[in-house]
This record gives structure tokens, sequence and C-alpha cells, in this order.
């Protein structure tokens, strides 16, 4: 078994107070040790394929599986973490082969305007070879200007929004080369950070 942290694990932790983080790296170095302890409570949540786990009476970890390999994601109270995974999934891109962290699109964003908008000369293929989510193309090619780009970025995978951005200023941006191993891809190493050993589980934590 691998474990790998990623960027949105590292960024809950941060927004807990000091002593909940201390649980959740706690929970982290138990998970690392053996994923299967009684204490840990890992629950399927049937909705998106991620999973919970206890790291306090309120706290939960917000997990997914690939393969032999488990990814910490989120971090939070019970109602919180839950509506965080709700929300995403963990998907490798059709295109790029690179694995996102991707976050549900909702019906109402997926609207029909009379404007061109900023990236719609772009077809839908090239906004895929740029690792676009397939369910984010309508959206990110009916934003009209720079405003509504900036907003959308933090909800995408961080090498779409640098992508985005250099298109909506006007560079041609060649398409990543897709990469056949996921964990080789350098998109996927920007947001999971693969758990060498238990050394270097502490030194990512700290």
């Amino acid at each position: 078994m691998g474990l790998l942290l990623t960027k949105s694990w590292a960024d809950a932790l941060r927004a807990l107070p000091a002593s909940e983080m201390a649980r959740a790296h706690e929970f982290s170095c138990l998970f690392f040790d053996n994923p299967k302890h009684p204490g840990i409570s890992l629950e399927r949540l049937q909705k998106n394929d991620l999973w919970s786990g206890r790291i306090s009476g309120d706290l939960r970890a917000i997990l997914a599986k690939q393969g032999e390999d488990w990814c910490l994601l989120y971090a939070g109270h019970h109602d919180d973490a839950y509506r965080w995974a709700e929300r995403r999934r963990v998907e490798r891109h059709a295109k790029t082969g690179s694995l996102q962290l991707v976050e549900t699109v909702e019906r109402q964003e997926v609207r029909v305007r009379q404007v061109e908008g900023l990236l719609s000369r772009h077809s839908d293929d090239y906004l895929l070879s740029l690792g676009v989510p397939a369910d984010w193309l309508p959206v990110v090619r009916n934003v009209v200007d720079e405003d509504e780009l900036f907003e959308l970025l933090p909800r995408l995978p961080d090498e779409v929004g640098e992508a985005l951005l250099s298109l909506a200023s006007g560079e041609l941006v060649t398409p990543p080369a897709p990469v056949p191993a996921v964990w080789q891809h350098q998109d996927t190493q920007r947001r999971f950070y693969v758990v060498e050993d238990a050394a270097d589980l502490q030194r990512l934590l700290n």
C-alpha cells in the first residue's frame, strides 16, 4: 500500500485549530502504519467513491483509493467533511492522463449566453487536451471576461487554470504530452505527494 498526501489535505489542516491539526497528523501516521486499524473506521461514500475515516469524535478525514494506494484529501468536522466530499471526485483525465481532484459542476452553472465567451473560439477537444475536466467544458466556454475566469480558477486544477489564463491573454498553449504511468505525470505530482516512509511523512506534515 502507498499513501499520498494532497494539497487539499494540507490546506484543510492549516484551517484547523492547533489541537485538531495535531489529531489529524496522528491520524496520518496511524493510517500510514495500518489503514485497517479499527479506530480509523473507514466508511465508503457511495455517491462518488470516496471514503471517510474517523480522526476524533467529530473530526473526519476524506480519502480516495487508487488501486492499492490511498490519498488523503480533506479533514474537517463531520458535516463539513461530508459536504466537501459530496462535491468532489478523483479521476484520471481521459486526455492528459493526469490524476485530478475535480469539483462537481452545479446544474445552474451550465447556462447558454448570447455573447461570445472569452474562450469560446477554442474547440472542446483542444480544451480537453489542456486538462479541462469534461463536465467543466460548458462553464469554461461561457466565461465572458477575466473577472469571471479568476472566480472560476480556484475550482479547477492548477495546471488548467494556468493554461486558461494564458489563453485568455492571447497565448497559444501547447497541450502536455500524455504519460502512461499516472504517478509519473508532472501534473499528478503537483497535487499528490507520495509518502516514501515514516520519516518522509513527518517531513511532509511539518
